[in-house]
């Protein structure tokens, strides 16, 4: 009765778990639009004051797509490595609620 108690426990986290994860997934393409229509808005708001600074407009445009580019690859790091986090929890769990009811099917016998 306990480890069925625990089992259902376990499957409530994984499909908890699976669900944050379909979450996280479906929300990346729109976080890395975002991103990009920041780095635009922020070449348009900034053009002049950087062009003293750096000089052409060619130059401006690569240094703000640079600092887009690093951040949407640290963005997407940060996700992939949240994403195997949970991956390998939720393999966890699928694992630890098999060795209970493979246990729980041996004891029954």
């Amino acid at each position: 009765m306990e480890k069925e108690e625990s089992t259902t426990k376990y499957e409530i986290r994984q499909t908890d778990l699976k669900k944050e994860l379909t979450k996280l997934k479906k929300k990346v393409p729109y976080s890395i639009i975002v991103f990009v229509c920041f780095g635009i808005a922020l070449v348009m708001l900034i053009e002049g004051k950087l062009y003293k600074y750096i000089g052409g407009n060619y130059n401006i445009i690569f240094v703000i797509s640079v600092f887009l580019v690093s951040i949407v690859s640290i963005y997407m790091l940060t996700i992939t490595f949240k994403i195997n986090k949970l991956n390998k929890e939720i393999k966890s769990l699928g694992e630890k609620m098999y060795n209970k009811m493979k246990l729980h099917d041996l004891k029954d016998e």
